[in-house]
């Protein structure tokens, strides 16, 4: 998956850079490019009016581009493919080592109860 269409800004014909926007919501902007970003964000589709409207009216404006950047980089996570679990070995598979150890620990755990019951 191409990693822009990953970024939620850039679904708009022209995207609004991250540098202007910022700049406008910190005040940064001049007051014509300021006015050009409102118009051009008022005359987009309902949805995208509606957001510029609560982002007017949010109280930790300069908080934004962070959110956007944690947002983007949540949808690239939740949209990237999930790895594959490495299947787990069959008992056949195991290791010639592994038998030996096994069968070795079990004559030991036996001569140890041959013993205790000679003792007795």
């Amino acid at each position: 998956m191409k990693p822009n269409l990953l970024d939620i800004l850039t679904h708009q014909e022209v995207p609004i850079d991250s540098k202007k926007l910022n700049d406008y919501l910190t005040g940064k902007m001049d007051s014509e490019n300021e006015h050009a970003i409102e118009k051009e964000m008022m005359q987009s589709s309902e949805l995208e009016s509606d957001a510029w409207d609560g982002w007017q009216q949010a109280s930790h404006k300069k908080n934004i581009l962070i959110d956007v950047e944690d947002i983007n980089k949540k949808l690239v996570h939740q949209l990237q493919p999930a790895q594959k679990r490495t299947p787990r070995k069959a008992i056949r598979e195991m290791p010639l080592n592994w038998w030996l150890l096994g069968l070795l620990l079990a004559l030991l755990v036996g001569a140890y109860f041959i013993i205790v019951a000679m003792m007795a």
